[in-house]
């Protein structure tokens, strides 16, 4: 799981909404 949330984290930061990820 720890690979899907670094995906979307890493996807979430070039669209600038690294703030808005729930992972955060």
């Amino acid at each position: 799981m720890e690979r899907m949330v670094r995906y979307l984290a890493t996807k979430r930061s070039e669209s600038g909404l690294r703030m808005a990820s729930p992972f955060c």
